[in-house]
Order: structure tokens, then C-alpha cells, then sequence
């Protein structure tokens, strides 16, 4: 091309194509947290049922471990959600500060902390799932 400036500079379709890889992952974090919610309202669902079925021919200590079951699931169901919110807030706002930093070193920060978060709170659902079921 001539010199005259007609070529598009490589920066000119990189904060479009940047801006919309941020708003691919805010959607993929938001699907994340409604699945691991999903789970959860799933799992309570499975144990209610479980629980209805069983107790027709459970002795008590049967009872009991479908009751300690479902309580484990409606605990696990309860932290996550708290957990989910939480999480949601921070990487909304995480994400918006990002768009609004110029500086590639803050930009970069801001990532490296949404992959740290995810990790953690995959660690943390794990350990919650081990902790509320394992009762």
C-alpha cells in the first residue's frame, strides 16, 4: 500500500476483537456460576426425591442418612450461592476496570487475578462439596 495511511493500523481491530474476548468471558464466568448453582438446586432435587422414596422402607438409621444427605446438599446449596454472588461482583467490576485501563501491565493484573478467582473457587466448591457431603 502507499504511504498515505489507506492500510488499517493492527491496533485498530485489536481492541474490538479485545473488547469482545472481555465480553466472552464475562458471559462464559456467568454460564459457570449458574451451572455450579444448577448443580446444586440439582443435587438438593435428587436428595428431596431420594429421601420421599426411601422413607417409605428405611429403618432410622437409613432416615438419618438421607436426611444428613439432603441437609448436606442444602448447605452446599447455600454456600455456593453466597459464593457465586460474591465472585459475580468482583469479576463484573474486575472486568469493567479492565476496559477502562490503558495500561497493559494493569490490564494483564486484572486477567491473571479472573484466573486465579476461577481457580479458587473451583478449589473452594470442591472442598465445600467435601466438607457439606461428607458428613
Amino acid at each position: 500500500m502507499a504511504e498515505g495511511g489507506t492500510e488499517p493500523k493492527s491496533n485498530d481491530n485489536q481492541v474490538p476483537k479485545l473488547q469482545l474476548e472481555v465480553n466472552e468471558c464475562l458471559g462464559n464466568w456467568l454460564v459457570y456460576l449458574q451451572t455450579l448453582n444448577g448443580l446444586c438446586t440439582a443435587g438438593t432435587k435428587l436428595a428431596q426425591s431420594l429421601q420421599t422414596l426411601l422413607s417409605a422402607h428405611d429403618t432410622l438409621a437409613q432416615y438419618r442418612l438421607t436426611g444428613q444427605c439432603l441437609a448436606g446438599w442444602e448447605e452446599l446449596t447455600r454456600a455456593t450461592y453466597v459464593a457465586s454472588n460474591t465472585v459475580k461482583n468482583h469479576i463484573i467490576s474486575a472486568l469493567r476496570d479492565h476496559e477502562a485501563r490503558e495500561n497493559e501491565g494493569d490490564k494483564h493484573d486484572i486477567l491473571r487475578d479472573n484466573l486465579l478467582t476461577f481457580i479458587n473457587l473451583q478449589y473452594q466448591f470442591c472442598v465445600a462439596c467435601c466438607d457439606c457431603l461428607g458428613k
